[in-house]
C-alpha cells in the first residue's frame, strides 16, 4: 500500500483540490469535481489505481484500500511507471482513477484499454476530463470532448454500463469561463474594452468570492448533471463510470 510521505499534505496541488477556497479563481471547477468524485460509491472497493495520478490529490477520498500510483518516469513515489505498464497486474483493481488525464493522453483509446486490462472483472474505471478549458500543456495537452463523444471512445475501448455526469455546468461554467479568460485577453489599456478588462481582472479579487457564493447558493444544481438531463450544453468538465465486462469479484 502507498504511504505518501509527510510533505505531500503540504503539497499546493492537493490542498486546492481537496480544500477548494472560494477566494481562488478556479474554485468553482475544483469544488465541484470535488463533489462529483466524493458522490462516487466506494462500498467494496479495496484496491485502487491512480492512472497518471501526478500528486495523487484524490487519494485521501479512498482511505482503507490498497492505493498504487502510476504516472511517467521520473514521477515521486509511484508505484508503476507508463513506460514499464506491462508491470501492472492484470484483473487485479476495483478502481481505476483517472482525474483530469485523459486530455494530456497522445493515445486516448490505449490508455482506456490499459485501464481496463488492470481492473477486475466488473471493476469500474472512475474518469473525469475537460469539456471546456484553456490548452494547459501538463507536458502535453490534446484533446477536449463533449459527452457522447466520450461514451463513444470509452465504448470503442471495450467498456460496458456507462453512466456520464456534465461538470460545471451553465452558469457556474460561464461565470468560470468570463473570470479565467479576462486574464488572458491581453488587450491594450489604451481601448475602452481594454481598460474595462483591466479594471475587471484587477477587481477579480473581489468579485470572485462574492460570486462563488452567490453561485453555491443559487445555481448548486450545475455542480453536477447527470448528461442525460437537457438544458446543460455548456460545461467545463466532464465524469464517467464505466464497468469492465464480467461478473463483479
Amino acid at each position: 500500500m502507498f504511504t505518501p510521505p509527510p510533505s505531500s499534505c503540504d503539497d499546493p496541488n492537493v490542498r486546492e483540490r481537496l480544500s477548494p477556497n472560494c477566494n481562488d479563481l478556479n474554485y468553482l471547477h475544483l469544488v465541484d469535481l470535488l463533489h462529483a468524485l466524493r458522490s462516487i460509491n466506494k462500498t467494496g472497493v479495496t484496491t485502487v489505481l491512480d492512472l497518471g495520478c501526478g500528486a495523487s490529490p484524490y487519494r485521501l477520498l479512498f482511505p482503507g484500500t490498497d492505493y498504487r500510483r502510476a504516472d511517467l518516469e521520473g514521477t515521486p513515489h509511484i508505484d508503476y511507471s507508463l513506460s514499464s505498464a506491462a508491470a501492472i497486474p492484470s484483473d487485479f483493481f476495483d478502481v481505476v482513477l483517472s482525474t483530469q488525464v485523459l486530455e494530456h493522453v497522445r493515445d486516448p483509446e490505449g490508455y482506456l484499454k490499459l485501464a481496463l486490462r488492470v481492473l477486475k472483472p466488473g471493476g469500474r474505471l472512475v474518469l473525469t476530463t475537460h469539456g471546456m478549458f484553456e490548452e494547459h500543456a501538463c507536458p502535453e495537452d490534446y484533446y477536449r470532448w463533449t459527452a457522447l463523444g466520450l461514451e463513444y471512445l470509452v465504448v470503442q475501448s471495450g467498456y460496458e454500463s456507462m453512466r456520464t455526469w456534465k461538470v460545471t455546468t451553465q452558469q457556474r461554467a460561464s461565470a468560470f469561463l468570463i473570470l479565467r479568460y479576462f486574464g488572458l485577453l491581453g488587450l491594450k489599456r489604451r481601448t475602452l474594452i481594454g481598460f474595462v478588462a483591466a479594471v475587471l481582472n484587477w477587481s477579480r479579487r473581489f468579485v470572485c468570492p462574492m460570486l462563488h457564493r452567490w453561485l453555491d447558493r443559487h445555481a448548486a444544481e450545475c455542480q453536477m448533471v447527470d448528461s442525460n438531463i437537457p438544458g446543460h450544453a455548456l460545461y467545463v468538465a466532464l465524469m464517467i463510470e464505466a464497468r469492465k465486462p464480467g461478473a463483479q469479484a
